[in-house]
């Protein structure tokens, strides 16, 4: 009876959890029945009468493909398992007794080895490196669901996600990242401000900008003027000029004429 090495973290694997159940039986039917060059002589009547499932085969391989080549046709008869040498046995050497009959077959099967080993099938290295991208991609996944939660709570006009969500790429193509997480919290600090502002009739409440414009202009760093932070401490309106006083940015409005030599603000150049 043959024995072969599975891989105990499969299971923690997205595409292996994405896969339909017989898609998961499949997957184990392969690495099983497969010869030890990885390679299964298509049989689908027989595989399923021994899987006891009924399955469209043509879904499951593409399944079982997603995000990585994982099953290869190397002739229409004929089903590699593409990592399957490499992770059984290693690194192939015509040296090595047990080796001699893997490279027997795989030549039987015309795979080469640029073509079989050192291209299509992966070095446990290769899947590490897989396992990695593959993180990368959900991770990206999830800061892109940040990105849109951020973008459907902005009030301003949008005009869509893959058109906002690209632009931010570009403008800030290395920091983007980092960057997704601080919208939402921008903008409910900025929405917070506002309605703090609409309950003084006096108070100047600035429009929404075009989410693109508030994204170009890099508006999660803004502190919105006349925001409890920046409101004159004379009159309560929104302030135009501050100083320091023992340490403390103390702010002044228009009406103010007492400023003790205030400091013009960047914001109003």
């Amino acid at each position: 009876m043959a024995k072969r090495f599975e891989d105990t973290n499969m299971f923690e694997e997205k595409w292996f959890q994405d896969l339909p159940p017989e898609g998961k039986l499949l997957w184990e039917y392969l690495i099983k029945r497969c010869d030890n060059a990885g390679v299964w002589s298509v049989n689908w009547p027989q595989a399923k009468f021994q899987i006891g499932i009924a399955f469209d085969e043509e879904q499951l391989v593409k399944g079982i493909n997603t995000l990585s080549e994982r099953l290869r046709f190397i002739r229409h008869d004929k089903l590699l398992v593409v990592d399957f040498v490499a992770y059984q046995y290693g690194e192939l050497s015509e040296d090595c007794n047990p080796h001699k009959q893997v490279i027997s077959l795989m030549k039987k099967h015309g795979i080469t080895k640029k073509e079989g080993y050192l291209k299509g099938i992966y070095t446990l290295q290769d899947k590490d490196k897989d396992k990695d991208k593959d993180k990368d991609k959900d991770n990206e996944a999830k800061i892109e669901e940040q990105f849109e939660a951020a973008r459907k709570l902005y009030p301003g006009t949008k005009r869509g996600k893959s058109v906002e969500l690209e632009y931010l790429k570009q403008q800030h193509k290395k920091e983007w990242k980092k960057i997704i997480p601080l919208l939402a919290p921008a903008i409910q600090s900025q929405i917070g401000v506002r309605e703090k502002l609409a309950k003084d009739p006096k108070s100047f409440i600035p429009s929404w900008k075009n989410f693109k414009t508030w994204i170009y202009n890099a508006c999660w760093t803004e502190e919105i003027q006349g925001s409890a932070e920046t409101l004159c401490t004379v009159h309560g309106l929104p302030g135009k000029t501050w100083n320091m006083q023992d340490g403390v940015k103390t702010w002044y409005c228009e009406k103010c004429k007492s400023s003790p030599k205030p400091t013009i603000d960047k914001r109003d150049k």
